[in-house]
């Protein structure tokens, strides 16, 4: 039998039972018979969810914060990931809605013969209130709201014997797929007359698995057609001040649980992570003088299958420095040393992905007479979760006439992120810096 398939055990009949018997679709006496099933994710689908961002933070602080058990519940299994301030639940969460998504949600909300439900892997517990709120304030009357019910009840955390910090109990569901497979399943039990799905979902892999599960579903004759939508995943605007007071809060919380159990607490300190040249002050915004038109009609081009709402992550200005090394060690510096000077000419402009807008320049140390040959970027817009594939993207360089190319300067430095005092805790991994020196960032 295909692992869809295996019977429900009793444990995972009861739990999806216990969600179906408590919504409005079961409470509903007018006894509907709805042939179509209509299920939307919540993260990056239908709600714009914030995440940390790596302009900010160093990727082992990222790792650490979004893994469960680590410095606390787990990103996606806190409820603090979602607390964007009473002014942004005063105006219903007013630009974290993928809108395009909200239209088609009313859209099968109000047709009589579509089941509309909200299927997502953010637990019960700490979401049973806030998630229906949020929707409840958007006016999404969902037939049913499908939280992963692990758990069902509060859970405080606690220590193992090994000294483990735990903030999760076991799950019914080994993963979020498994439970929405799961749960789909019981549904088709329960509402027999459903003989048509649809599904919207950001990621990829997803979109593929439900698509062979309802491909499956169809070939046993449950269902007569089954059709998955991909949707483009859309981050929220920058946000640099929610971000680190989100990260305090869970890393203060966190330590106050360490220090009543006598261990020595995280510090947020700043890491290097990358080799640049800074500008001297003001050249930065001469730059942005002399680009911004530019920038701004690039950006006003329309991007086919891409929601450009109010509230939707747009290019910020980041033009104060020359990528030289995405490492700061100096084994992997193609110049000389930390504190040198450079002259910078700028040769060219391009845009790229994201409405990114990037410079190449060369470099010409102030004791020596000739420019590198090798070419470097100093991006001036990009979107903040572009920052890692800066170096990686397709550029088509329109190069700047001689008259026209210019000169700035500035001082070899490194570049920091925000990640944590690298302590090694009992029965914890320990959060080591695995980075290998890169090749130097040079363009051609």
């Amino acid at each position: 039998m295909h692992q869809f398939f295996n019977p429900l055990t009793e444990v995972e009949k009861a739990v999806l039972r216990r969600q179906f018997d408590a919504s409005p679709f079961a409470q509903d006496k007018s006894n509907r018979k709805p042939t179509k099933l209509a299920i939307f994710d919540f993260d990056s689908t239908l709600f714009l969810s914030p995440q940390l961002s790596h302009t900010i933070w160093h990727d082992l602080l990222i790792n650490a914060v979004i893994a469960e058990n680590m410095l606390g519940p787990g990103w996606w299994r806190d409820v603090r990931s979602l607390q964007l301030g009473e002014k942004m639940q005063g105006i219903a969460w007013e630009g974290y809605w993928n809108e395009d998504v909200v239209e088609e949600a009313r859209e099968a909300i109000e047709d009589p013969d579509t089941m509309a439900i909200l299927l997502t892997g953010r637990r019960y517990h700490p979401f049973h209130q806030v998630i229906p709120s949020m929707l409840e304030a958007k006016s999404l009357d969902f037939d049913l709201i499908g939280l992963r019910p692990d758990p069902e009840r509060e859970h405080a955390c606690k220590w193992t014997g090994h000294d483990d910090l735990v903030y999760n109990p076991p799950s019914v569901f080994s993963s979020t797929m498994q439970f929405k497979q799961r749960f789909i399943t019981h549904l088709l039990q329960r509402v027999p007359s459903l003989r048509q799905i649809r599904m919207w979902d950001d990621r990829k892999r997803h979109v593929h698995t439900f698509l062979v599960f309802l491909e499956a579903l169809e070939q046993r004759g449950v269902l007569d057609q089954g059709h998955v939508k991909h949707v483009l995943a859309v981050l929220p605007r920058y946000n640099p001040q929610w971000e680190r007071d989100v990260v305090e809060r869970i890393l203060s919380s966190h330590n106050k649980v360490l220090e009543e159990r006598q261990l020595q607490p995280y510090t947020i300190v700043p890491v290097p992570t990358s080799t640049v040249v800074v500008l001297d002050k003001r050249q930065a915004a001469q730059l942005s003088t002399i680009f911004e038109a530019h920038h701004r009609e690039q950006c006003s081009k329309p991007r086919p299958g891409v929601w450009a709402g109010v509230g939707v992550e747009r290019p910020e200005f980041f033009g104060d420095h020359v990528l030289v090394s995405s490492s700061p060690s100096h084994h992997a510096m193609p110049l000389t040393k930390i504190g040198e000077r450079y002259d910078i000419r700028v040769i060219a402009f391009s845009s790229a992905a994201g409405d990114s807008l990037v410079l190449q320049v060369q470099l010409r140390n102030k004791k020596d007479e000739d420019w590198c040959d090798e070419t470097y970027l100093l991006p001036l817009w990009y979107k903040p979760s572009m920052s890692r594939a800066l170096t990686t993207l397709t550029y088509h360089w329109q190069r700047l006439p001689a008259q026209d190319q210019i000169i700035l300067h500035g001082k070899l430095e490194h570049t920091y992120r925000l990640g944590l005092e690298l302590l090694s805790k009992p029965g914890k991994r320990k959060l080591e810096d695995s980075y290998k020196p890169d090749k130097p960032t040079k363009h051609l």
